[in-house]
């Protein structure tokens, strides 16, 4: 997958602190240990990173096939 891109945010969660159809900067995968059940990726955040599942997000803009495809799986 290629970093970064820009991804919007599908819907909010009780758990999630990004907010519905804002659209935030993917800078990296998160670590390993973050990422037990589900696939999470770093997000620009308040001069800050925070990792998101990647199914609470939806790439824009340009974007390889190969990272495309990886977020639509």
């Amino acid at each position: 997958m290629s970093f970064p891109f820009h991804a919007l945010c599908l819907r909010r969660t009780s758990t999630l602190t990004l907010r519905k159809d804002d659209v935030y900067s993917v800078k990296r995968m998160a670590d390993v240990e973050d990422c037990d059940h589900d696939i999470y990726v770093m997000v620009e955040f308040d001069d800050d990173e925070l990792a998101v599942q990647l199914t609470q997000l939806e790439p824009i803009g340009e974007l390889d096939d190969e990272s495309r495809e990886a977020v639509c799986d």
